[in-house]
């Protein structure tokens, strides 16, 4: 089962709070929980707050409901220990007891996505109202119209079981085709629905999970990305190149410049926008080695090349399309 929430527990904004002495009651109760190791002056464990109840709030909500845990580790340092807490925030999954590392992100979306797929099948089966709704709420959603056989739905199934597309997407399928008419379908088929960008498209690759999964990799981010904690994952820890326009002006002919670039080198390398006075797009200057002083600033990294880091040395505010252009093809051919 999956627990039912017992009155003399403490709950804050929809998140059970555990210790020293509730934690392991806790595990045993609940089939499946994810639990925040935290620590009050944390400012990672801030920022989080309010997507983990928001994520609560939605994951409470479900048939049956799903929970979100927390521990302040400061207080209860013989729990934290005994979970080799070694820094802030941390997140660990109990399922049926057992602890594995929670792997998703750090936003209300990513949260509910991460636990669904690992409480729930990998796809849920809905009717059209459903569909429409459902895909609308999600950032990114995968939706299958047709006859669960075959090979477009064997694609799709071990998609949605995938480990890294998988946890991005949310998956529905239907055997009302004429649905899909409403996604830009005309016959059975896979649409992608997204909050960005153009929405819904419609897959028409080979029929194997791997070329879907490719698809909706690709498809998973926008033509231009404004740097956030949300693309940490398909730029570092996917190993993505990106070139990466650093700038706090608005309304610049550049800028535009660059978004066109963007739309011409789709699926060539990612393009970024990002400050460098804020957040986390104040780590990502810091890092890649920019300040408000030289700022604009056009620079490409490399994840999958040791962390390559260039330089365009021309002149940003005079930037054009066919300048952008021949730097990634210099990028590519190793010339810079």
């Amino acid at each position: 089962m999956f627990g039912v929430v017992d009155a003399e527990e403490t709950w804050e904004d929809g998140v059970l709070v555990l210790g020293d002495s509730t934690f392991d009651e806790a595990i045993a109760k609940y089939d499946y929980l994810l639990v925040e190791f935290y620590a009050p002056w944390c400012g990672h464990c801030k920022k989080l707050t309010p997507e983990y109840a928001a994520a609560a709030a939605k994951l409470g909500a479900l048939d049956p409901p799903r929970f979100l845990a927390k521990v302040d580790a400061t207080e209860n340092k013989e729990v934290a220990e005994r979970h080799a807490v070694k820094g802030f925030p941390t997140l660990f999954f109990y399922n049926q007891g057992t602890k594995s590392d929670y792997t998703g992100g750090r936003t209300e979306d990513t949260i509910v996505s991460w636990i669904t797929k690992k409480t729930g099948p990998p796809s849920e089966q809905v009717d059209c109202a459903t569909m429409e709704a459902k895909t609308s709420e999600d950032k990114l959603a995968l939706s299958y119209f047709g006859e669960s056989a075959g090979e477009l739905w064997d694609a799709f199934f071990g998609a949605a079981k995938d480990p890294v597309i998988g946890e991005k997407y949310s998956f529905y399928h239907t055997e009302d085709v004429s649905c899909g008419e409403k996604f830009g379908l005309a016959a059975s088929g896979v649409a992608l629905s997204r909050r960005f960008d153009d929405s819904p498209l419609q897959y028409s690759g080979d029929l194997t999970t791997e070329a879907l999964v490719k698809w909706g990799t690709g498809s998973s981010v926008p033509i231009l990305i404004t740097f956030s904690d949300d693309y940490v994952e398909p730029i570092f820890q996917a190993g993505n190149p990106a070139i990466i326009l650093f700038t706090e002006e608005t309304g610049q002919a550049y800028q535009d410049t660059f978004a066109q670039a963007a739309k011409d080198l789709t699926g060539e390398i990612l393009f970024v926008t990002s400050g460098v006075t804020e957040g986390i797009q104040s780590r990502l200057g810091e890092f890649v080695g920019v300040t408000k002083d030289n700022l604009p600033s056009l620079n490409l990294i490399d994840p999958s090349n040791g962390m390559a880091k260039y330089v365009w040395e021309g002149d940003v505010a005079s930037l054009t399309s066919d300048a952008v252009k021949q730097y990634v093809t210099d990028f590519k051919d190793g010339k810079l």
